[in-house]
């Protein structure tokens, strides 16, 4: 009984060797070759997939490029340092430094963290600026990066002003120019204002440059190391890329937990410390 099991399983065994291997054949005869793609196991390069062979062959997602995983932590860091600065705008600029603080923290249970006493009206418009200008400024940025500079030249830039405005709301959470009340206000409105415009050069080109560094142009068929043929679903493949991709945003968004407390229990100068160092990030990956 043992014997004839064991017969059967290689009979099957070999069945399925030669169906792998008389499907590898065909492919020549009827499907466009990529010699682009071609690797240890597939040496010629990789056939363009029919619609048909997702039937016939098994569908698996294609790898993640290690560039792929950079940008992935360009696009955290990113948002997570925007989440963090906007989450602790409106108490910054609406309330006044906290009795005897010199840095807005406070260590009252019935005291918000404050500092420049702008009122609710003035904070919410700066904050309204901001999330306006993050809307609209992609616009321009995306523009830009198709028709005159290119998806990474654009990020750049964005990068580099995106630091700057970061800089600006450090020396505004500073103590020695929030004695001087109102001379924060400057640096505010220009890290608000630079701010918007980095993410507008970054937001709308990151996900673009994300998905361009996927290989393959079309589904494929492609020999694994088992020998057995797969259909490399492409599809698929962004769909699972790009669902990384919110995840990260939605991870970094967690950020502005940490600086709100940052400003109630040490001070603004950490708040807008911690982002801008998250912030470098970027910068270090970008370069």
């Amino acid at each position: 009984m043992d014997t004839n099991f064991e017969k059967k399983n290689t009979v099957d065994e070999i069945m399925v060797d030669q169906e792998i291997q008389t499907k590898s054949i065909d492919l020549s005869s009827t499907r466009e070759l990529i010699p682009d793609y071609a690797d240890e196991f597939n040496p010629d390069g990789l056939f363009i997939a029919l619609p048909e062979d997702k039937k016939n062959y098994r569908s698996v997602k294609g790898n993640i490029p290690f560039a792929s995983f950079l940008i992935l932590i360009v696009e955290f860091a990113e948002r997570g340092s925007y989440y963090g600065v906007q989450g602790i705008l409106t108490n910054f600029i609406m309330r006044p430094l906290p009795d005897g603080s010199s840095t807005g923290s406070t260590h009252t249970e019935n005291t918000s963290a404050g500092a420049l006493d702008q009122g609710l009206q003035i904070a919410n418009a700066f904050v309204m600026l901001l999330q306006f200008l993050a809307y609209v400024t992609p616009l321009v940025g995306g523009w830009l990066a198709d028709a005159k500079l290119g998806k990474f030249k654009a990020i750049m830039i964005g990068v580099w002003v995106g630091l700057i405005s970061h800089i600006l709301f450090v020396i505004a959470g500073l103590p020695p120019v929030l004695k001087h009340g109102k001379s924060a206000l400057a640096p505010t409105v220009l890290g608000i204002i630079s701010l918007a415009i980095g993410t507008g050069f970054i937001k709308p080109n990151l996900l673009p440059l994300l998905l361009d560094q996927y290989p393959y142009r079309a589904n494929v068929l492609k020999k694994l190391p088992s020998g057995e043929t797969v259909y490399v679903d492409r599809d698929a493949s962004m769909e699972n890329v790009t669902m990384i991709f919110y995840w990260a945003i939605n991870i970094g968004a967690f950020m502005q937990l940490a600086t709100s407390y940052a400003a109630r229990n040490v001070g603004y100068w950490l708040a807008f410390l911690a982002p801008g160092l998250m912030y470098l990030m970027v910068c270090l990956v970008m370069l």
